[in-house]
């Protein structure tokens, strides 16, 4: 039998050719309408056309598969990534690897003016890193508002594992819309309600920022001032007021959790100020000396006193002109010379709101004096030289001016 589409000689009764494989048909009689072929046999039927695939087709079904393993791959890694399980994990390692910026990212915080990511790294920064290994969720619970995580981790050169219970937060907004964001409650770091006391008036700089009259609340002391703030970071801060354009003063304060309210009332002169109100002293001692001398009144020298000691610093301005020579007094000082004059200063205090300071000065005088002889009635004339004697001068600074708030004045002796 003969392939009728190769011609190739085929073993009668094949089904196929052999060579091209055709299928063989077995010549029967022929149907109504079919011609026989001019040899003898009928025509075999040619095989249908095959359908071609659209590769479009292909392509869409591949991005269609891809894109889902993508959604799925999506999903997994968004609640791996913000769970709260790796946050937690997170923050240990940040926190052990003393990452302050990291650590202030993961905390729930609002920022202000004293809680913000720069006064966190003053604060945090004292503590130093710790190299820890090993560091995995031992056990974990939640709620629909916060959660609880323990995390387990060794500490280099301990042979045993350590635990810290993480206490996290659900934040309100969604990561990408669709995943539950978590913060670390930040209650370790935080203090609540803070209160610095200074003097009435004081204006209070906080870690070097000066701070603004919002921060004023009321205060059961009318000589002081309190300034309250919502939030201050749990560490050492740098607090310092200036009151009267005049005194600056610095200290630290370590807020706690457990210490929240700090009284700033120590006051400290700079060594000019110092010498200022030395050489104030020393000016006054010598207006005094002068206008008792010149008999000049009380007067002349009220404007150097407080309103509060002007009645019992006249009387001993008094005493003190009555010890010179007047057209009252026939006998007394005629002349004084100071020299070696040295003064102490004291530190300054408060007394009802107002900056009180004390200046002690030492100094050795001459006196020319006259005297009436007791037998023969006779004005005469002496000295008496190299005589020491001290004073305390007791200041108030008020309206940017250092004013007596004492009576004590110069005394000469000479008999």
């Amino acid at each position: 039998m003969f392939c009728p589409n190769c011609g190739t000689k085929n073993e009668d009764g094949a089904l196929f050719c052999a060579s091209c494989g055709t299928r063989l048909v077995t010549p029967t009689a022929p149907a109504q309408g079919n011609p026989q072929a001019a040899n003898g046999t009928y025509a075999a039927p040619q095989p249908a056309a095959r359908k071609t695939v659209n590769p479009f087709m292909i392509a869409s079904i591949i991005e269609i598969c891809v894109l889902f393993i993508a959604i799925i791959a999506f999903f997994k890694i968004g609640q791996m990534t913000f769970s709260y399980r790796k946050t937690a994990v997170n923050y240990v390692k940040a926190l052990a690897a003393a990452d302050w910026d990291t650590v202030y990212n993961e905390l729930d915080l609002n920022d202000s003016q004293y809680i913000n990511q720069d006064l966190f790294q003053k604060t945090a920064g004292q503590w130093s890193a710790t190299d820890l290994s090993n560091v995995s969720v031992e056990s974990s619970s939640a709620t629909k508002n916060e959660a609880y995580v323990e995390v387990k981790y060794t500490e280099k050169g301990q042979p045993y594992p350590s635990y810290v219970t993480v206490h996290l937060i659900k934040q309100p907004r969604k990561a990408f819309f669709l995943f539950d964001r978590w913060k670390i409650n930040p209650s370790m770091y935080v203090a609540e309600n803070v209160t610095v006391m200074v003097p009435k008036g004081a204006v209070l700089s906080l870690d070097d920022t000066e701070v603004s009259g919002q921060y004023l609340t009321d205060s059961d002391d009318p000589n002081y001032d309190n300034y309250t703030f919502d939030s201050l970071f749990i560490g050492t801060h740098k607090v310092s007021f200036e009151i009267d354009d005049l005194v600056a003063n610095s200290d630290y304060i370590e807020v706690t959790n457990d210490y929240d309210f700090f009284t700033e009332d120590s006051i400290t002169l700079s060594e000019a100020q110092q010498k200022e109100l030395i050489g104030t002293a020393y000016s006054n001692m010598q207006k005094l000396i002068t206008a008792a001398d010149q008999a000049e009144g009380f007067n002349a020298v009220e404007s150097l006193y407080t309103d509060n000691v002007c009645q019992d610093a006249k009387s001993s301005f008094e005493y003190l002109e009555e010890s010179f020579v007047s057209k009252k007094n026939k006998t007394g000082i005629l002349d004084v010379s100071i020299y070696d004059v040295t003064g102490s200063y004291f530190n300054p205090y408060l007394e009802q709101g107002k900056i009180c300071a004390a200046v002690n000065l030492s100094y050795n005088y001459d006196v020319l004096y006259k005297e009436q002889d007791w037998w023969t009635g006779d004005y005469e004339k002496d000295t008496c030289k190299d005589q020491a004697n001290t004073i305390d001068f007791y200041f108030i600074y008020e309206d940017g001016e250092w004013k007596l708030n004492s009576s004590q004045m110069p005394r000469f002796y000479y008999y």
